[in-house]
């Protein structure tokens, strides 16, 4: 049975108790409640995507940092090594595909990470929402069964 369902079914006994305002007051405070929820989670996503793209920038900015320090050692250590030519090319460009793999591998972590993120954004959300309509739908069929109890004291009493 859906909510729909239910508040059709609750229709014949609206005034016969407390009238509709207490429905609507009711409905009301459950709307409240999920929008104060919404927003709190709103702001849990927000707040965790910044960290994250903030972690993001630190890395990225740690990694340029790194390889600039590398890229700056390396005609001491080539020197040092005794490679030249050819081969300095060579270990110039390893180094730039070592910084550039780093990158994207930080980049992908962050994009994984803001995904579960998500994830457990849109999970809170639904898990958050269908505790409320079950409120509801409780409050309904309280409201129904004691609506009915009096319209049966009130055609048998």
């Amino acid at each position: 049975m859906t909510l729909a369902d239910i508040k059709k079914s609750t229709e014949p006994y609206k005034n016969t108790m407390s009238g509709s305002s207490g429905e609507n007051a009711a409905a009301n405070t459950i709307n409240d409640l999920k929008n104060r929820y919404r927003g709190s989670l709103a702001a849990d996503y927000s707040f965790g995507a910044q960290q994250l793209a903030d972690e993001k920038a630190n890395s990225l900015r740690e990694q340029a940092i790194a390889e600039r320090q590398a890229e700056s050692a390396l005609p001491e250590r080539m020197a040092r090594a005794g490679v030249n030519g050819g081969a300095a090319g060579s270990t110039l460009a390893a180094l730039k595909a070592s910084y550039q793999s780093g990158r994207n591998d930080i980049r992908k972590n962050y994009i994984t990470s803001l995904g579960e993120l998500a994830q457990k954004y849109n999970q809170s959300a639904a898990d958050t929402e269908n505790e409320l309509d079950r409120s509801w739908l409780d409050y309904l069929l309280t409201k129904a069964q004691a609506e009915n109890s009096a319209k049966l004291k009130k055609a048998y009493g």
